[in-house]
């Protein structure tokens, strides 16, 4: 589902605040409307230090990732705890159509906790989501 929405947001766009305002108050139709539009989406894998490596680069260069992240059993567990969330393919959670369950998150930082190398991850749900709104997570990762 969000690979499907990032495709959207890449060839529909989004968009700008004013202008979805002012559709909503009937003051400008949609075919007059601006939409920002992603201008490419590239993947990285976790399990590759050199894709990794450029996530980071492009990272600092343009400011934080969007990323998507395999759920597995042990999600909410690490939410509630706040430990640091490693996506377990064993445990997959999947949906009614029997597919993969996946969250999207925003990657802010690459850190080093209780010596193991995560991602600093701030959600959509905002401050009250897992320790004030951020999340480490370290496997099961899928940047672009």
């Amino acid at each position: 589902m969000v690979r499907r929405l990032l495709n959207v947001l890449r060839t529909e766009g989004v968009l700008m605040e004013e202008d979805f305002t002012n559709i909503h108050a009937g003051r400008l139709q949609m075919k007059d409307c601006y939409r920002c539009c992603l201008e490419s989406i590239r993947e990285y894998s976790p399990y590759d230090i050199f894709d990794m490596r450029e996530a980071l680069r492009q990272m600092r260069a343009t400011g934080p990732l969007l990323a998507v992240i395999d759920i597995s059993e042990n999600y909410d567990n690490c939410r509630d705890s706040g430990h640091i969330y490693s996506f377990e393919p064993e445990n997959v959670v999947v949906d009614e159509s029997d597919e993969p369950v996946t969250h999207a998150i925003c990657v802010v930082a690459f850190v080093i906790e209780k010596g193991t190398a995560c991602f600093d991850c701030q959600d959509s749900q905002g401050p009250n989501w897992s320790k004030v709104g951020v999340r480490l997570v370290n496997r099961g990762l899928f940047v672009c």
